[in-house]
């Protein structure tokens, strides 16, 4: 598949949008439960977010499939995001020093979705 022909099977609008996200494996967080312990949340970057989903950079590579709870912040909206998604890919530059992942939202609140929307329609405009 080229690459217009990946962008074309896009559904919704991506936009660069760069902020903190905050994300935990939700598999090994119920096996953590089970022992009484609690989330282990990893620090990564957005790169770009769409109705769909996000682009974001991880300290190392994440594992296709895996579920996570998601966090994250849409500063021009005043809105702070807490969903749950899945690895839908995942690579690592050359240089084995970035790795990055593209994770498909399984659920958004109405709220959610409105703020995404918003970002992505002005960002639109320009």
């Amino acid at each position: 598949m080229t690459y217009v022909e990946f962008l074309e099977r896009r559904r919704h609008a991506r936009v660069e949008y760069r902020t903190e996200v905050s994300y935990a494996d939700l598999e090994s967080a119920v096996e953590r439960q089970n022992n009484a312990q609690k989330r282990n949340y990893i620090c990564g970057k957005s790169v770009d977010i769409s109705l769909s989903g996000l682009k974001i950079l991880t300290p190392e590579p994440l594992k296709e499939g895996t579920v996570l709870e998601i966090i994250f912040i849409l500063h021009e909206q005043l809105a702070i995001i807490d969903t749950i998604g899945v690895v839908v890919w995942s690579s690592i530059d050359e240089s084995g020093s970035c790795a990055s992942a593209g994770l498909r939202f399984l659920s958004l609140t109405d709220r959610a979705k409105d703020a995404i929307l918003k970002l992505t329609a002005k960002a639109e405009k320009f």
